[in-house]
């Protein structure tokens, strides 16, 4: 069950933004409304999932409402190499690979590294 009061303190916002941000759609929306919501278990009074979703477009998704916890299902990267390392490096180590990479050639860090794994690996 959504869960008002998390999602205010997460978004930093009062209830009279709540009440103005739902009431932009919903006319008939106020305090009174917005203190059964607040208070499910005593009044049986929630949002509906339209009303949610207007809280997260206006102030963001965070943890209290229901409705939108279905975040975006991402289409699987076509790539012929799915897999992904990451490194940082401080500014004195960046700056000479990157004067290695222009020594030897390499147009892109994928190159350049991809050619040290190989280089790594023995193949």
């Amino acid at each position: 069950m959504s869960n008002y009061r998390e999602y205010r303190d997460a978004v930093g916002i009062n209830n009279a933004d709540m009440i103005r941000a739902i009431r932009a759609t919903y006319r008939k929306y106020g305090g009174a409304t917005n203190a059964m919501v607040n208070n499910p278990e005593s009044y049986g009074v929630r949002l509906l999932p339209e009303a949610e979703k207007l809280l997260a477009a206006h102030f963001g998704y965070a943890n209290g409402l229901d409705a939108v916890k279905e975040k975006p299902v991402r289409k699987a990267a076509l790539r012929k190499k799915p897999n992904r390392l990451s490194v940082y490096l401080s500014d004195d180590m960046y700056m000479q690979i990157k004067d290695i990479m222009l020594r030897d050639g390499f147009d892109t860090v994928q190159d350049f590294l991809l050619k040290m794994i190989q280089d790594y690996l023995g193949g």
